[in-house]
């Protein structure tokens, strides 16, 4: 039984009195009781308040759960406290009781374990709600962000309003929400100074405190841009080209889909010739053509107005991307390369290369394209040449010297500025342009008004006059002066025009002149003058080449590009001058500035009192004017040239010596060897002297040099004479002397002018001094310092060698004009730089970008442009968004209000050559609105410009792209350009051979012989047109009778001597051969002229039904010969069995406005054969392709789709497509009667050849200009 059972037990009968007191059994009658003592101290347990004897009482026990009748059972005591765990408030007597121990989670039974109570307010962290009793409770402070352990961190108040900051709407208690003040932690302030707060933005405001969203930066003005493409943008562009015609280019793009392509072009009278694309985006496009009339030609005023179903037409601009296109991992940088014939390297995986990468020494990068760029871009300047001169010096006018190499190079490195020329080095005429300093006062006229040069009133000095017929009187400088002054015009020469243009008859029989062709009377013998009208007769322009329509030769309009279809007049003056003393002269030579008249009479005269003289030999006095005046007005004519003839050319003896060539072949022995005289074999007397031509190296008999006719083809053989003055004249300064020759002749040959008469006249012209003054335009570079500054003369420097003076500007110019070149610095580039990609070459930092490709794969060369978001179109190249706000230009930006009174941003940048571009955003949305550029030449000249719009900016511009879709509907602008026979006519005419028996008309002259003897065909038999002079017959005989063993001139000189001497002249090469090769079979002169020359001449005949004869051979050639045209079946026209390609036509495609194609589906082009009763021929004024525009048809005879011919499915026909070109094939496989013409035609039974752009080209349709452009944009292609 349980030991506390039993306890519980004996208790109870104690208490119940069962045991113990009066009911005890008698000790006499009853023995004893044993009582249990369980701890053995003698104490009965009943008794014992600790049976165990463990030191804790049964009651403890009893209460603490332990057997308090064993001894090893004792309560748990963890703090020895004596108060068993079971009933310890504290267990481990921590002083914190087992309840807060167990609530603030540390272990009662451990005493080292005890909770933390940081502000010792008896109360555990866990559950103190102010853990560090600073009187916030620790919700409070966690929210408003100050710390619940730390007594010293407290929530803040600003405004003491018992609420934390952190959790207060008004922090600082001013009112306002602290989301809508601007400083809310400041009572007194709540609103901040609004602005743009972005360094980078064009309008950042540094004493913004509050951004505004107003920044606007270059990158926002791009996207912008890049936003206003996705709506509609309208693009004008206006240029200049040929001629200096104006165009201008219109663009309408919706979503960055074109719908509109105008281009017009102004002419001078400023009418307008205009073509326009506009398509609707759903079923046409519109087509629209102005040409004014032409009054030159003839022509009226063309405007075509159409729709064209725009399955047929793709708006595109024909772009062409980069080539070659590298991308770093931030950026692109592209550039075209080309091969050798300069057609452009593609490369589609050029992505990864790295050719735009120039490695600084340095180890750093930059791009390639900024090497020799004038600026260092690697830190170390290895980019740049490092120049070296040859450490020459100069001494300035005070002494000092610097590098000789900075001489004359625009900037003063003297300090007195004497490096540098003191020069007016220019002059602007009063157009604008502006010349070279050097021209002014040089004799000739530069600018377009003759200012450069000195002008003299002399009307005011002049004494000579000119009577008219009506007995008026003129200055007699007016005559011949270009304009009529007499009331009859007598004063100026008359002149008849004269024709040089001819024509070669076919026949050859002779030659008219070209006006007589195609007048309407036939003048050459086989009418070949006269177009026949088949169509098919052509005319081959003389040089340029090309072949015409017959018809166009002596229409009025020039139809070869050589001009060589129209006649060619040259004017021929007439009329005589009759001088004072009686003589005559042409009238053109009157005025002329030359004495003609033997009295000077045709010449006007001045009273003009003359400054200069001339002293003659024996010390007298002459105006200095009378020198070389063709008079000896000097006692022994020193005033005068003296010319003598001198040989300029030579003969080398074998020995070296030269002699004079008219010493060669003379009879005397000038050369030591005696080699300048012909020698002869002894035995056959043959020459064996030979002479070689100095340039056209043949090899001559010696005999034939100096022998006064020319041997060689050069000319060389003969001696060449030249009249020298020998005379010598020194200008007044020294600086030069030459001949007599050279004074008066109206060229300033000395410096100081002195070679010229100088007279008491005004020079009306004048120019400013580098220092302002103003002297006349004689003055400039005289001679003489008329500007105090010295500008107005060149100076000069003289060689180190002493052998030349030359202008000081001559100096390091890059040409050596000193005979040592002392004017030139050495100075060489050091920075020699390995050509990238393991070129093996080097090439100098001086030598990028110089045009020139110093390495081999042309890497010196390369241009790179960066780009963005680049992607490869196959057919296109590197596609890249090229950036409309370039990074590296400069820009002005500025607010106002446009034209409207709208609030606008603007972006200006203008580059060194005065291109600018304007743009405009709107203020408040920074919505792009509009772009205007203005780009001009290296030379300063307006270029071009052009304006982008939006309709945010002009709402109008959506009006430009509405179509009327109630105009007629065209097929596509094809034109058929056929290579065939027309379709044969019948003839039943025949011809009687002599047999009588009878052969068809056209197998006369089809090179077969039809009749048994042959009679229809031409017949030949050789003539003989080479001759052989019989002096002393005086005639001729045939060559061939020479040599041929019978004497046939009198004397026997046909026939060879024997004896070796006899010769030959070959006729047109002139050279000399033995007699006996003449007529040996071979020929031995180099013009074939010493053999029988023969030709085959025909006898066969042909009577015309008019009677007239004509050769056979002219029957069945093409042309007609006989009058009424009998000699010629009847010739078919139009289309036949033959080769047909397609060309597009109209500017469209001319110009890459767009691209016509043949169509798809049930759209696709179709292929119509019909007849036709007339065709005209039509030449196109762009690309001179030729085809034929029917009229007058019938009904259609067949129609297939163009896919049936692709595929083969129509016997006798064969389609291919090249590059988007068709061509097809029709043979005589092909079965279907009655056809003489192929026609395009859409399935709407719309055909192509009555487009309005396909008629536009024919004859009387002749507006140049459309020409020009066309000849312009193929000339701009891309090329470019």
């Amino acid at each position: 039984m349980n030991r506390v059972l039993a306890v519980l037990l004996g208790l109870m009968l104690v208490l119940s009195g069962c045991l113990g007191g009066e009911d005890v059994i008698d000790n006499d009658t009853e023995p004893e009781p044993v009582l249990l003592d369980t701890d053995g101290d003698g104490v009965p347990d009943v008794d014992d308040d600790d049976d165990d004897g463990d030191t804790w009482t049964d009651i403890d026990e009893l209460n603490c759960e332990s057997d308090s009748l064993l001894a090893s059972s004792v309560p748990s005591d963890v703090d020895n406290d004596g108060v068993c765990d079971t009933r310890d408030n504290d267990k481990d007597g921590d002083t914190w009781s087992n309840i807060d121990e167990e609530a603030c989670g540390t272990d009662p039974l451990l005493a080292s374990d005890m909770p933390t109570d940081g502000d010792e307010d008896g109360v555990c962290d866990a559950l103190d709600e102010d853990t560090d009793g600073d009187a916030f409770a620790d919700g409070i402070e966690t929210q408003c962000g100050s710390d619940p352990l730390d007594v010293t961190s407290i929530p803040t108040d600003m405004d003491g309003d018992g609420i934390c900051d952190a959790l207060d709407d008004d922090k600082d208690g001013d009112g306002v929400n602290n989301d809508d003040d601007f400083a809310p932690e400041d009572p007194d302030k709540s609103e901040g100074i609004q602005g743009c707060t972005n360094e980078a933005a064009f309008n950042y405001n540094q004493a913004a405190e509050v951004d505004d969203d107003s920044c606007f930066t270059l990158a926002d003005a791009e996207a912008a841009v890049m936003t206003a493409m996705t709506g509609i943008v309208s693009s004008t562009f206006n240029s200049e080209f040929m001629d200096d015609v104006p165009m201008t280019m219109t663009m309408v793009l919706e979503n960055e889909n074109m719908r509109l392509i105008k281009v017009a072009l102004t002419a001078d009278n400023g009418e307008e010739m205009s073509i326009s694309y506009l398509v609707d985006g759903n079923s046409f496009v519109q087509v629209e053509q102005i040409i004014p009339a032409d009054e030159e030609e003839g022509t009226e005023a063309v405007h075509d107005l159409f729709l064209v179903n725009d399955a047929y037409y793709a708006a595109t601009m024909g772009e062409t991307g980069w080539s070659h296109c590298e991308f770093d991992g931030d950026a692109w940088y592209c550039v075209d390369l080309f091969d050798e014939d300069d057609n452009l390297l593609f490369n589609a995986n050029s992505q990864s290369e790295t050719y735009h990468v120039f490695e600084c020494n340095d180890g750093s990068t930059i791009v390639v394209s900024d090497v020799n760029d004038g600026t260092q871009d690697c830190a170390d300047g290895s980019d740049e040449p490092m120049m070296q001169d040859d450490g020459r010096t100069y001494q300035c006018d005070d002494g000092t010297t610097v590098s000789f190499s900075v001489v004359n190079n625009g900037e003063e490195d003297c300090a007195d500025g004497s490096d540098e020329p003191v020069f007016i080095d220019s002059f602007t005429c009063n157009n604008g342009d502006t010349i070279p300093g050097f021209f002014v006062n040089d004799g000739g006229e530069d600018c377009d008004e003759g200012e450069d040069e000195p002008y003299y009133d002399f009307e005011s000095y002049e004494t000579s006059t000119f009577l008219c017929d009506d007995g008026t009187e003129i200055l007699f400088s007016y005559v011949n002066d270009g304009d009529e002054d007499c009331a009859d015009g007598e004063d100026e020469p008359e002149y008849i025009f004269i024709e040089d243009s001819y024509f070669d008859c076919a026949d050859g029989s002779t030659s008219i002149d070209l006006s007589s062709v195609n007048d309407g009377v036939a003048d050459c013998p086989d009418s070949s003058d006269e177009d026949d009208g088949t169509g098919t007769q052509t005319y081959d322009c003389l040089y340029s080449g090309e072949t015409i329509d017959f018809a166009y030769v002596n229409d009025g309009d020039y139809d070869c590009e050589d001009e060589t279809d129209e006649p060619y007049y040259y004017e021929e003056p007439t009329g005589v001058f009759v001088c004072d003393d009686g003589e005559e002269i042409d009238f053109v030579f009157v005025n002329d500035g030359g004495d003609d008249c033997s009295d000077g009479s045709d010449e006007p005269t001045y009273d003009i009192d003359e400054l200069t003289d001339f002293t003659c030999d024996d010390g007298s006095v002459i105006a200095f004017s009378a020198a070389n005046d063709g008079h000896d007005d000097c006692p022994e004519g020193e005033d005068e040239p003296a010319y003598e003839e001198v040989e300029y050319t030579s003969f080398e003896c074998s020995s070296g010596d030269m002699i004079p060539l008219s010493w060669v072949n003379d009879g005397t022995d000038d050369c030591p060897a005696g080699d300048d005289e012909p020698s002869y074999d002894p035995v056959t007397q043959s020459e064996l002297s030979t002479y070689e031509c100095l340039y056209s190296s043949e090899t001559i008999a010696l005999s034939s040099v100096n022998d006064d006719q020319y041997d060689c083809e050069d000319g060389t053989d003969e001696p060449d004479y030249e009249q020298e003055d020998t005379s010598e004249w020194t200008c007044d300064d020294g600086s030069d002397t030459f001949g007599i020759s050279h004074l008066n002749d109206g060229n300033r040959d000395c410096s100081d002018g002195s070679d010229e008469a100088q007279f008491d006249i005004e020079d009306e012209n004048s120019l400013l001094c580098l220092n302002g003054e103003e002297i006349a335009v004689s003055q400039f570079n005289d001679g003489h310092y008329d500007c105090s500054d010295g500008s107005d003369e060149e100076d000069y420097w003289q060689c180190d060698d002493g052998s030349d003076i030359i202008p000081f500007s001559y100096i390091n110019d890059g040409w050596e004009s000193c005979g040592d070149g002392s004017d030139e610095s050495v100075v060489e580039d050091t920075n020699i730089i390995d050509c990238f990609g393991q070129d093996g070459g080097t090439v100098l930092a001086s030598e990028f970008q110089d045009g020139w490709d110093d390495c081999a794969n042309g890497w010196d060369e390369m241009d790179f442009e960066q780009e963005d978001e680049c992607e490869w179109q196959e057919g296109a190249g590197w596609m890249c968004a090229s950036a409309m706000f370039p990074t590296d230009e400069t820009y002005q930006y500025w607010e106002g209000a446009d034209e409207n009174g709208r609030a606008v941003i603007g972006l200006n940048a203008t580059n060194d050559d005065g291109s600018s571009m304007v743009a405009l955003f709107d203020a408040s949305t920074h919505a792009f609105l509009t772009m205007q550029e203005t780009n001009y030449n290296e030379d300063g000249e307006l270029e071009g410009g052009g304006v982008i719009t939006t309709e945010a900016y002009d709402a109008s511009i959506a009006e430009m792209m509405v179509v009327d879709t109630t105009l007629d509907v065209h097929a596509p602008p094809f034109a058929l350009m056929f290579d065939g026979e027309p379709m044969s006519m019948e003839d039943d005419r025949i011809f009687t051979c002599n047999d009588g028996s009878e052969v068809p008309f056209s197998y006369v002259n089809d090179g077969e012989e039809d009749c048994s003897d042959g009679e229809d065909e031409p017949v030949y038999e050789m003539t003989e047109y080479s001759e052989f002079y019989c002096s002393a017959d005086d005639e001729f005989i045939p060559l061939s009778w020479v040599n041929d063993g019978e004497d046939d001139c009198s004397d026997g000189e046909d026939e060879d001597d024997g004896t070796g001497t006899q010769t030959y002249t070959c006729w047109g090469s002139e050279e000399t051969i033995a007699f006996e090769y003449v007529n040996d079979g071979n020929y031995d002169c180099e013009d074939e002229s010493d053999e029988p020359y023969y030709e085959e001449e025909e006898t066969s005949e042909w009577n015309c039904d008019d009677g007239t004869l004509i050769l056979l051979s002219a029957v069945n050639n093409g042309h007609q010969d006989c009058d009424d045209g009998s000699d010629e079946s009847p010739t078919g026209h139009g289309h036949g069995y033959g080769g047909y390609g397609v060309v597009t036509m109209g500017i469209a495609e001319s110009m890459e406005l767009g691209q016509w194609s043949y169509g798809e589906g049930t759209d696709m082009i179709e292929i119509v054969f019909m007849n036709c009763a007339s065709f005209d021929e039509v030449t196109t004024q762009l690309t001179y392709d030729t085809y034929l525009l029917p009229s007058d048809c019938g009904e259609e005879l067949a129609r297939y789709s163009l896919s049936e011919v692709m595929d083969g499915d129509v016997v006798g026909m064969f389609a291919s497509m090249d590059e988007g070109q068709l061509g097809f094939y029709v043979d005589e496989d092909f079965e279907l009667e009655g056809w003489n013409t192929v026609r395009l035609s859409t399935p709407n039974g719309e055909y192509a050849d009555e487009n309005p752009e396909v008629v536009l080209p024919a004859p009387g349709v002749g507006f140049a200009l459309v020409a020009m452009l066309g000849a312009a944009m193929l000339a701009g292609r891309r090329d470019e």
